[in-house]
C-alpha cells in the first residue's frame, strides 16, 4: 500500500458566524452586535451570536426551543446570497496577498502558505497579516460600524496553519474561540499529536462524512481521532473497504489533497490616451467606439461576447466613470454610446441626448485618455455571465 504524499502547508481564515456579520453590515439598523442573534436554516439554529449562547441558545435548537431559552432572542433570515456577497470584499483584500484562494463557504478560505509564508516572514507573520487583511475586509463594507463588535458578534476570525486543510481548519475553529492564530508545527508527528484529541464528530464539518459513519465509529470505541490514527491502515481498510485509507489519512493528518484553488478571472481593459483635450462628442463615440471593436475582437476569438462595458475618464481633472451593456445592432450600438458618453461628459446617470452632450462637451473637457473596462462576458458553455476584473491593459 503506497504511502501518501507529505500533505501541503495550508492557512485557513475562518469566521464562526459569518451570516450574523452580514446581517448586521448589510442591515445595521435593524440588528446590532449587542442583540442575542441566531441564524435558522430547515428550522434549526445553524448559528447564534455570543449573546444568545450566554442565553442558552445552541445550535440544532428549533425555533421553539431557542425562544424559550431566550425570550428576547432575533431571529435573523438565512439568505446565502446575502452571505457571498459581503464576503467578497473579505475574499478580495486577502487576494491582494494571495491570488489563489480556495472558498469553502462564506466565512470560511484555505489557501496554501509556501509563497506568502515565505514572503511576509514565516507562518506567524502571515496569520497576523491574514487577521489584519480579512479586518480590512470588513471594514470596507461599512466605516461607520464598530468592527471589533461587529466581529465579536460573528464569533471572531480565527487563523490556523498547519500540514493539511484538515489540521488547518480545526486550528482555525480553535483560534476563532481563543482569540489569537494558532499554528502548528509542521512534520506528520506534530500534526497527528495535534488532531488526535479531536472527536470523531469534527469529521462531518471539515472532511464531509456522513452522520451514519460517525456513528458506527462511535460504537465500535473509535470516539477520537488518535484511536483512528492508532490503527493500521490494513485494518481499517478490511473492516470499511476504501473509506478506511481515507479515514486513516484524515485522522493522522496526512490527507494531502490540495487547496482547489482556480486562477482569478482575466483582468482586461483597453485605454486610448489623447494627445489634445476632447471637445467634441462626435470624437468621443468614435474612439469609443474603435476601442469596442478591439475588445470585439478580443472576445471573438474565444468564442465570448461582451455583455456590459465600463467606461473610465478625466474629465476637467476629476475622475468619473459610468456603465452599460453592450447591444448586439450597429446602430442601437451607436446610441448607447452616444447616451452612456454624454453621460459621461454630463456627470448625470440620466439619458443623456446628442445636444445636451454636445453643448456640455463645450464647458467639460476629456483629458488624459478613455478607459473601457469589460464587465461580464458569455462564453461558450457558459450558463451565466464571467465577471471580469480590470487591473492589466489589453495585450
Amino acid at each position: 500500500m503506497s504511502s501518501p504524499q507529505q500533505p501541503p502547508r495550508c492557512a485557513v481564515l475562518h469566521s464562526p458566524a459569518w451570516p450574523l456579520i452580514a446581517a448586521i453590515v448589510h442591515n445595521p439598523q435593524t440588528y446590532a452586535p449587542s442583540q442575542p442573534l441566531a441564524v435558522f436554516d430547515a428550522q434549526r439554529v445553524s448559528c447564534c451570536s455570543p449573546a444568545a449562547w450566554g442565553e442558552g441558545v445552541r445550535l440544532g435548537q428549533r425555533l421553539r426551543q431557542a425562544q424559550g431559552a431566550c425570550p428576547h432572542l432575533v431571529v435573523v433570515p438565512h439568505d446565502p446570497e446575502r452571505d457571498v456577497r459581503l464576503f467578497e470584499p473579505v475574499v478580495r483584500s486577502v487576494g491582494t496577498l494571495v491570488p489563489l484562494i480556495d472558498v469553502a463557504t462564506p466565512g470560511s478560505l484555505l489557501l496554501a502558505t509556501r509563497g506568502p509564508s515565505r514572503y511576509v516572514g514565516g507562518d506567524d507573520a502571515l496569520a497576523i497579516r491574514l487577521i489584519a487583511l480579512a479586518t480590512m475586509g470588513v471594514n470596507a463594507l461599512s466605516e461607520s460600524l464598530d468592527i471589533e463588535a461587529v466581529l465579536s458578534a460573528g464569533g471572531g476570525m480565527g487563523v490556523g496553519i498547519a500540514d493539511g486543510r484538515i489540521a488547518a481548519t480545526l486550528a482555525a475553529r480553535s483560534a476563532a474561540h481563543r482569540g489569537t492564530p494558532i499554528v502548528v508545527p509542521g512534520g506528520a508527528l506534530a500534526t497527528a499529536e495535534f488532531l488526535a484529541p479531536y472527536s470523531v464528530k469534527v469529521l462531518v464539518s471539515v472532511a464531509g462524512c456522513p452522520p451514519q459513519l460517525i456513528d458506527l465509529l462511535e460504537r465500535l470505541g473509535l470516539r477520537q481521532l488518535g484511536d483512528i490514527a492508532a490503527l493500521s491502515p490494513t485494518h481499517l481498510v478490511d473492516r470499511f473497504g476504501s473509506i478506511g485509507l481515507v479515514l486513516h489519512r484524515l485522522a493522522s493528518g496526512t490527507d494531502d489533497t490540495p487547496p482547489a484553488t482556480v486562477p482569478p478571472p482575466a483582468d482586461l481593459s483597453i485605454t486610448r490616451v489623447f494627445d489634445d483635450p476632447i471637445l467634441q462628442l462626435d470624437m468621443l463615440v468614435f474612439a469609443a467606439k474603435s476601442l469596442t471593436d478591439e475588445l470585439g475582437t478580443y472576445f471573438h476569438e474565444r468564442g465570448q461576447i461582451c455583455t456590459r462595458m465600463r467606461i473610465e475618464a478625466t474629465v476637467n481633472t476629476a475622475r468619473h466613470h459610468t456603465e452599460s451593456g453592450i447591444a448586439r445592432k450597429a446602430c442601437t450600438r451607436q446610441r448607447c454610446w452616444i447616451e452612456c458618453v454624454g453621460n459621461l461628459m454630463v456627470g448625470s446617470t440620466a439619458p443623456t441626448h446628442h445636444r445636451q452632450a454636445s453643448r456640455c462637451c463645450a464647458s467639460r473637457q476629456l483629458r488624459s485618455g478613455l478607459t473601457l473596462v469589460p464587465k461580464k462576458a458569455f462564453g461558450e458553455g457558459d450558463r451565466k455571465p464571467m465577471k471580469l476584473r480590470r487591473g492589466r491593459s489589453l495585450a
